[in-house]
C-alpha cells in the first residue's frame, strides 16, 4: 500500500510539474486567429459547461418571467448591447465579432435551448477568456431578467419580428 501512495503521489507530482514547465516554455498558442486544438477546446468547453451547471444552480426564476413587458425590454437591451457579438436573424454581427475565440454564439438560433437561470448568470458574471463581459455592473438583475425572458421566448423569431419587437413598434 505505501508503494501505491508513494507511485501516486509520484504521478501528481510529476504532472504538476509537467503542466509547470509546459506553461512556462511558451509552446501553447495564444493567437485568437488560431482555431484551438480540438482536445483543448474539449476541455475548456467541457470545463465551461460543468461550471456553468454548478454556478446556475442556485440561480431562482422568477416565476412570472416571460411576461410580454419583460420580453419586450429584453429585446431592446439586446439590440443595444448583445447584437454585435451575437448577432439577430436578419442582422450582422459586427466585423470584430469575426475575431473572437471562441466564437460567440448565436443566442436567436432556433436550436438554442437558453435555460434562464444559465442565460441570466452568465450575462451578471461573463465568462472568463471568452469576451463575454459581466453585465451585472451596468444592468440590474430584472434587466438581466428581461433578456433571459426575451431569449428563452424568442429563439427562432424570424428577422420581421425581432426587429418590430426590437424597435417597440
Amino acid at each position: 500500500m505505501r508503494r501505491f501512495v508513494a507511485g501516486f503521489a509520484s504521478c501528481i507530482v510529476l504532472g504538476f510539474v509537467g503542466a509547470v514547465g509546459y506553461s512556462y516554455s511558451g509552446l501553447q498558442e495564444i493567437a485568437a486567429a488560431v482555431p484551438d486544438n480540438s482536445a483543448i477546446a474539449w476541455l475548456l468547453h467541457n470545463t465551461y459547461e460543468h461550471s456553468l451547471d454548478r454556478a446556475a444552480a442556485g440561480v431562482t426564476v422568477p416565476a412570472n418571467l416571460e411576461t410580454p413587458e419583460a420580453v419586450r425590454a429584453g429585446a431592446k437591451i439586446y439590440a443595444n448591447e448583445c447584437i454585435y457579438c451575437h448577432g439577430a436573424p436578419g442582422e450582422e454581427r459586427m466585423a470584430l465579432a469575426n475575431g473572437l475565440n471562441p466564437r460567440a454564439p448565436l443566442l436567436l438560433a432556433a436550436r438554442r435551448r437558453n435555460i434562464p437561470n444559465e442565460t441570466f448568470w452568465v450575462m451578471k458574471n461573463g465568462v472568463r477568456m471568452s469576451a463575454m463581459p459581466a453585465w451585472g455592473g451596468s444592468y440590474n438583475d430584472a434587466q438581466i431578467w428581461s433578456v433571459a425572458a426575451f431569449l428563452r421566448q424568442k429563439h427562432g423569431i424570424s428577422a420581421a419580428d425581432y426587429k418590430e419587437l426590437a424597435s417597440g413598434d
